[in-house]
């Protein structure tokens, strides 16, 4: 498993996790944020190719905000590589400022 530089899971512990098959599995405990975050959102459904920094690029009018959709969708556990059709919440502009 590679956890890249900058990713929401840098910080977060790895541990092996025994699967029902017998086989042990690296898996990450994400830490639980420090406090309730509560925002506004869209549904957003995926097509071919997008990307986060697309998708921050379209709603945000910045590609580095990617971050903010990710940590609003912590169910992508692979943020680059998100399949068709996926239901993202987009946070809304309003809050971000």
């Amino acid at each position: 498993m590679t956890i890249f530089v900058g990713s929401r899971y840098e910080e977060d512990p790895v541990d092996r996790v025994l699967t029902t098959t017998g086989e042990f599995v690296p898996t990450i405990y994400h830490q639980i944020m420090p406090r309730l975050q509560v925002f506004d959102f869209s549904l957003y459904t995926t097509g071919y190719g997008e990307r986060l920094d697309y998708l921050a690029a379209r709603f945000y009018g910045d590609p580095e905000l990617g971050w903010i959709i990710a940590n609003a969708n912590p169910e992508l556990f692979y943020p680059e590589q998100i399949e068709i059709g996926t239901v993202l919440r987009i946070p809304d502009a309003r809050v971000l400022g």
